[in-house]
């Protein structure tokens, strides 16, 4: 799938499934943007593959506990999924077909896969988008949380206030940090880390691509269009940076940086480099 039909097709997603958008899919469509050679229906199938065999473990007669525990088992000890610690910033950690394929991966595509091969068995697993590691929590259990990341490592909220504070020591703690996300948030969350990745390789067209991605999930999030409107600047873009400003400027009631984003469309509409 080329970088147009994946826009288009995560669009399709969201249009049709805008309060539950398929997480697994929609993760897919974020990878083949980036990777043409993605299969989606194969990558869905190897999906159901290994929950049917994750399932001859798990029955519904166990508490959720227990079922942590066995999937557990299924997913870090046979398939042998783990947390890429020696090259966390790789691209590739955030394509669930990649995560699979090395059985490496950083804590929300771990955990996605987690959700998501729990779903296919009936375990109501959800999103717990902590600043700094994803985690993920059982719906009818709320006691624990669990760290896919670390071999699925059982967590009590105090456990994840101190493993926040090891990441993220700047930030004060607050248990809102373990309320669960939506899909849509789980998805974003990819494309800002995968931003991020890009820019620090200096890879601007993927990193525009990500925001592209983004604005598709999030079209009412304005400051996706200003980001992606100063890339666009910053790669002599200049029309296209003139379009992404100036809706963000005029659909942006009150916001710090507007003075700024102002001085960009001036430079533009000047044809004048960058403002310092």
């Amino acid at each position: 799938m080329d970088k147009i039909s994946a826009v288009a097709s995560l669009q399709s997603l969201v249009r049709k499934n805008s309060s539950a958008i398929p997480l697994y899919e929609g993760a897919l469509i974020i990878a083949s943007a980036f990777d043409p050679d993605v299969e989606i229906s194969e990558q869905l199938t190897l999906l159901d593959n290994l929950s049917h065999a994750a399932r001859q473990d798990i029955n519904s007669e166990q508490n959720p506990l227990q079922m942590v525990n066995a999937l557990n088992s299924y997913l870090f000890d046979h398939l042998g999924l783990i947390g890429n610690e020696s090259n966390y910033y790789d691209p590739r950690n955030s394509f669930v077909n990649q995560v699979l394929k090395n059985r490496t991966g950083i804590p929300i595509t771990l955990s996605l896969i987690y959700i998501e091969i729990g779903r296919k068995l009936g375990i109501p697993f959800e999103g717990v988008g902590m600043p700094g590691h994803f985690l993920v929590r059982h719906a009818n259990e709320v006691s624990f949380y669990i760290d896919p990341f670390h071999r699925g490592a059982i967590l009590s909220k105090d456990e994840c206030a101190n493993l926040m504070q090891k990441t993220n020591p700047s930030i004060r703690w607050s248990d809102n940090f373990l309320l669960p996300i939506s899909n849509i948030e789980i998805l974003a969350r990819i494309l800002r880390n995968l931003c991020a990745i890009w820019l620090q390789q200096r890879q601007t067209a993927n990193a525009i691509l990500s925001l592209t991605l983004l604005i598709t999930l999030q079209p009412d999030e304005l400051g996706h269009y200003r980001d992606r409107g100063m890339l666009f600047y910053q790669s002599n873009s200049p029309g296209k940076a003139l379009d992404d400003l100036s809706l963000y400027l005029t659909k942006t009631v009150a916001a710090p940086d507007k003075w700024y984003v102002q001085r960009v469309i001036n430079s533009i509409q000047l044809g004048e480099n960058l403002p310092n």
